[in-house]
């Protein structure tokens, strides 16, 4: 099908600051400003469609509009369980016109958890796409207000095309007496424990999206291709706000099929990307990695995870492009980014970006040495706003005025930061604590693997046992286990090295991107039961 394309016209590099008496619903101003000056240039591609600047301002203060007709008012939460699509940009920029809380859904998450964010969010509407509204119980319905749907008609659903029939968004929407709204609420996958609603204000937002606009010199020259979901804040900054506040191109991909990426890929020529590394490896797998145009490229971004070293290299010797670290989490947004002019060193995540603190304390909260390894606070004004309706765990994680992350990271000569691992990793094998760096270290010395994850089985007599699972380089042959064991004990202390050694093809990944290592633990347990 042919894509339906505006015709365009020129923008300016860089838009102009947003005026800080508009710093309120700071979304509004910040794209009716880009639509103002380039209202036919292209905004958004979604399969064939593509959007101009001016529809996209005109079709959202549409959207937020219907939204209010609803009933809805300012601080009332929008549940949106969309793929990545028109539809979901859409949606969470009206929902931020109209000075609502967005609450994205994830395909992922099972029907239980999605039951239990609109409950604790108190969601009044639902906005769903109807392949993915199964994936919400039946019991969850009657709470709310109205459930409206993409594409169909359905009885007592509204469709999502009626929405777009109101009149657009006239005067700014009533706003929370401070004047920062709370914009989104993200749940976190789980992977370190129960998932939390991380809440962000519109301002914080905005302002990570100038950080990361500043920190790589990004223009409106730019484009990008979001083949994750805008629902995660890293994506939805980097990807949606930092194009919209350029007037720079974004391209949505969904479902992200690496085959399909590379077409879309080549479509675009995207001058950045962001992924996390799991996918990464993904693509780079595919034939269409190297038979693509590289050429438009100005850097590949790994976010979510720490990358291994052979694929940097990878990712480098494909593409002919710097492959940057970036270090950011959901609570924080992004925070240090490795150079793009410099060596990358093992485990990398470069130094802090503007206006962010580090700070790597002991156990009894002083300051470690350089070099030494320490737990990782965080000082800066972008942080999230809290949990959602979890005072305690906040003031916890907050509270200080600092970000207090389980993250172990040590600081180099250069003042370069490096990532040790973290707190929930360490392992504690009949009282003794495991080498899990030291071991994970070795296993890559192997000339056979690629990348290695230690973790931590539990187990009755030791308390938990570390398991190693590691991913063989190309063409290379699988050691084994015995020949793994021996390689390890050469440098560890014997209660150190692992109980197994599992080879594995594939990382299983939380649906945000990052590798699942309570999954791991999972088929720890189930392959050592079959070996005895």
């Amino acid at each position: 099908m042919a894509r339906r394309v505006m015709t365009r016209t020129g923008v300016n590099a860089l838009l102009a600051p947003i005026k800080q008496e508009d710093r309120r619903l700071l979304i509004r101003p910040m794209l009716e400003e880009t639509a103002r000056q380039s209202p036919e240039r292209t905004a958004i591609i979604a399969g064939d469609v593509a959007i101009s600047y001016g529809q996209l301002a005109d079709q959202v203060a549409r959207c937020a509009a219907g939204l209010l007709e609803l009933g809805l008012a300012a601080g009332d939460r929008v549940a949106v369980l969309l793929p990545n699509t028109m539809e979901f940009a859409t949606t969470l920029l009206a929902a931020h016109y109209a000075g609502l809380i967005a609450v994205p859904l994830f395909a992922d998450y099972p029907p239980a958890e999605q039951r239990d964010i609109l409950t604790q969010t108190a969601a009044r509407v639902l906005i769903a796409s109807p392949s993915l509204l199964p994936l919400v119980p039946d019991e969850s319905i009657p709470a709310l207000t109205r459930v409206i749907l993409t594409g169909v008609e359905a009885p007592g659903c509204l469709t999502y095309e009626a929405l777009l029939e109101s009149p657009p968004l006239g005067a700014s929407v009533d706003q929370d007496a401070n004047g920062d709204p709370i914009a989104i609420i993200v749940y976190t996958s789980g992977s370190t424990g129960r998932p939390k609603g991380v809440a962000h204000t519109q301002t914080r937002l905005v302002n990570r999206a100038d950080l990361f606009i500043q920190t790589l010199g990004i223009t409106g020259s730019d484009r990008t291709l979001s083949a994750q979901h805008l629902g995660r804040p890293l994506f939805l900054v980097a990807n949606l706000l930092a194009m919209l506040r350029v007037g720079g191109c974004l391209t949505l991909v969904d479902p992200p099929a690496p085959d399909r990426f590379w077409k879309c890929y080549g479509e675009l020529q995207p001058t950045y990307y962001l992924a996390p590394p799991g996918y990464s490896y993904q693509l780079m797998d595919r034939p269409g990695a190297v038979q693509i145009n590289h050429s438009r490229l100005r850097f590949w971004i790994n976010v979510g995870d720490r990358p291994s070293a052979e694929l940097r290299q990878r990712v480098t010797a494909i593409t002919g492009r710097p492959f940057l670290n970036m270090f950011g989490m959901t609570e924080s947004g992004f925070l240090a980014i490795t150079s793009p002019t410099k060596p990358t060193k093992t485990d990398a995540i470069g130094k802090p970006m503007a206006g962010v603190e580090f700070q790597l304390v002991a156990p009894d909260g002083q300051e470690v040495a350089p070099g030494e390894a320490g737990r990782l606070r965080i000082r800066t004004p972008n942080l999230m706003v809290g949990y959602w309706n979890d005072t305690l765990l906040t003031h916890r994680t907050i509270g200080s005025g600092w970000l207090e992350t389980q993250d172990l990271l040590r600081i180099d000569e250069d003042g370069d930061y490096g990532f040790v691992g973290r707190r929930s990793d360490i392992i504690v094998r009949n009282g003794a604590n495991v080498a899990t760096a030291l071991v994970v270290e070795s296993l890559l010395t192997h000339p056979a693997i690629a990348e290695a994850i230690l973790v931590g089985m539990p187990d009755r007599c030791d308390g938990q046992l570390p398991m190693a699972f590691y991913r063989l380089r190309a063409a290379a042959s699988d050691p084994g286990g015995a020949a793994l064991h021996a390689w390890v004990a050469a440098v560890v202390d014997a209660w150190s090295i692992p109980a197994g050694f599992y080879p594995i093809d594939h990382w299983p990944l939380t649906p945000n991107g990052k590798i699942d290592r309570n999954r791991l633990i999972d088929m720890a347990a189930g392959l050592a039961a079959v070996a005895r």
